[in-house]
């Protein structure tokens, strides 16, 4: 007869699971991050090829820049938030940052906007690539755990 020791010993109780590393989670999400850029880049592209061809190289170059402008303020926003919702310090600066930036975006599209140098609606379909980037890679990127059964 086994002891009452040996009995629970070998009975098997639901693991708690450890949580997870926070360099492994990092790394995890900085994956993410890049693939969303590169999403983002791939429809920015996607839209600037058909925009050559059908409203000229003025409309495509205009598609391109707002592409870039909407990734560059993508990675902004994501190093903003990681240091907003992290450790203490260095939130006061980023979040300075965040109004710099705001500052920047929006002085930097009226110049564009009001000069005439790239078309305004070739900006604003660049631009636009951001959210089906965002989505489109989003739903690729996230990781793929061990699924449980209910």
């Amino acid at each position: 007869m086994k002891s009452a020791t040996a009995l629970i010993g070998t009975m098997t109780t639901p693991d708690a699971e450890a949580p997870p590393d926070p360099r492994e989670v990092n790394r995890e999400v900085n994956r993410a991050i890049a693939f969303v850029c590169g999403t983002i880049a791939a429809f920015t592209v996607l839209l600037a090829i058909p925009s050559y061809f059908v409203a000229g190289g003025r409309f495509a170059l205009g598609v391109l820049v707002g592409g870039a402008i909407g990734l560059a303020n993508f990675l902004f926003l994501g190093r903003i938030g990681k240091a907003l919702t992290g450790s203490r310090r260095g939130a006061a600066f980023w979040g300075g940052m965040y109004f710099v930036k705001i500052a920047l975006l929006f002085g930097g599209l009226y110049l564009l906007f009001t000069t005439g140098v790239l078309h305004v609606y070739g900006l604003l379909v660049g631009l636009s690539a951001l959210v089906p980037g965002i989505v489109v890679g989003g739903l690729l990127a996230t990781p793929k755990g061990p699924t449980s059964p209910r």
